[in-house]
């Protein structure tokens, strides 16, 4: 889109109509190849990824006042949001509840989480290794789900609470993420890059 539209005006109108056009999907129950419909609604997340480069917003968390301040605004939007049941279903390309709102909620955790990021300074290796391998961890996580899921069902756990969702989610990103080194260091063609860590 920036090669080809060069204004970031007429960028953010296509990335607007491609999202619209992903709910139109939605509404209508139309199914495509490829998960189109993911990717559209995806697509303003690079724009808010390629418009905070491009501006260097990353300045703004220099001042350790704004990182207090962003950090707890975003926090209370993203739980008081995300309590309302609007949220977005990336790996499908839906949208519960209103779309704006899970935009907005969406955005609001995205926030917090560079918020905390940049208020602790995480430069750690764990932090580098997600980063990484974000697409290994995001096609293995309904697969990886699906596995525990099977395996809460042959245990008889009916009901599983907050604390061992989150850990749950912990040990899916340590396994995709250690799925991501190996395939890093054997296969570096389908992560797309030289393998880049020991």
């Amino acid at each position: 889109m920036k090669k080809y539209l060069k204004s970031d005006k007429k960028i953010l109108i296509s990335v607007l109509i491609l999202v619209i056009s992903a709910y139109l999907l939605q509404i209508f129950n139309i199914n495509t190849a490829f998960s189109i419909p993911a990717t559209c609604v995806g697509l303003l997340f690079f724009y808010m990824g390629y418009i905070f480069k491009k501006n260097n917003l990353k300045q703004l968390f220099k001042n350790t006042k704004f990182k207090f301040i962003s950090l707890i605004i975003t926090f209370i939007f993203w739980i008081c949001l995300y309590l309302t049941g609007n949220s977005i279903i990336f790996r499908l390309g839906l949208c519960n509840g209103n779309p704006i709102l899970a935009y907005i909620t969406s955005i609001s955790g995205l926030l917090f989480i560079i918020s905390l990021t940049q208020l602790l300074e995480f430069k750690n290796k764990l932090i580098i290794i997600i980063s990484t391998y974000t697409l290994v961890i995001m096609s293995l996580d309904k697969i990886l789900r699906k596995i525990f899921t099977i395996g809460i069902a042959y245990l008889n756990i009916t009901q599983v609470n907050l604390i061992e969702i989150i850990i749950l989610g912990i040990l899916i990103l340590l396994i995709a993420s250690g799925i991501g080194i190996i395939l890093n260091k054997t296969i570096p063609q389908v992560i797309g890059k030289k393998p880049i860590l020991n």
